[in-house]
């Protein structure tokens, strides 16, 4: 998934958290951070630990 190749962004609450959700939000972190976004992450970031980020926060918020 790639920001700029969307056409528009849509945003709503996540009701569930499952493998795929983890998996777009490491995607995501992947990709901004390789877009040179500084977000608290190094480029050098592996999809584990960016996936392990996500699973944190979300265990947090539920």
């Amino acid at each position: 998934m790639h920001i700029s190749a969307m056409e528009s962004i849509h945003i709503e609450e996540l009701k569930e958290v499952n493998n795929s959700i983890v998996a777009d939000l490491a995607a995501l972190t992947l990709d901004i951070v390789q877009g040179g976004a500084s977000v608290g992450f190094m480029q050098s970031i592996s999809k584990e630990k960016a996936s392990e980020f996500w699973r944190n926060v979300l265990a947090r918020v539920q």
